[in-house]
């Protein structure tokens, strides 16, 4: 066991103090490369026809509650978040079983606050769960008919009636999925 297990018999103390000196230069070394890279990590946001390409559903629905994921998280800025659902129409896929969505909020700067209401939304199924599939902009609040559409800049949202955004992703899901961007 010990050192003698892993390296064989006969290495003195003072060998032993140079592996263990060499083992820690390099994982420190190691931890500083890699540091930057983690520090400095951002989401992807996907343009719209990856979200409905990508999408296992998409559907209209009522949110009816949302909760921390986990009670231990419930006081963090940065908490995974449990939205109870209402299904009012389904564009693509199946939810006919789903009633809730996990939502996700581990990325700072890709933070999903979700209120109470009707929304748009473009989920995947992750393990044994429904999850919105692109951050925030996976979960399009609906005021009235208007859905809040991503504009033409990409960086903004304007209200778009309804049934012109459903129109827009029924023509994108009609296209063959080989000739799908």
């Amino acid at each position: 066991a010990g050192w003698e297990g892993y390296m064989g018999k006969g290495l003195t103390w003072l060998d032993k103090l140079q592996l263990a000196t060499v083992t820690r230069a390099f994982l420190t070394v190691a931890f500083t490369l890699l540091l930057p890279s983690l520090i400095y990590a951002k989401a992807y946001f996907a343009p719209v026809d990856e979200m409905v390409r990508d999408a296992d559903a998409i559907a209209v629905v009522k949110i009816l509650d949302v909760k921390p994921a986990k009670t231990e998280e419930q006081d963090l800025r940065y908490k995974d978040m449990v939205a109870s659902i209402e299904l009012n129409e389904t564009i693509k896929g199946d939810l006919s079983n789903v009633t809730s969505i996990y939502i996700p909020n581990f990325f700072p700067c890709a933070v999903v606050d979700v209120a109470l209401g009707e929304y748009l939304v473009f989920l995947q199924r992750r393990d044994s769960v429904m999850t919105n599939s692109n951050w925030h902009l996976s979960l399009r609040a609906i005021h009235g008919d208007a859905v809040a559409w991503f504009s033409a800049d990409k960086n903004d949202f304007s209200d778009v009636p309804l049934k012109d955004v459903r129109r827009q992703i029924e023509g994108q899901l009609r296209v063959p999925a080989h000739e799908r961007p």
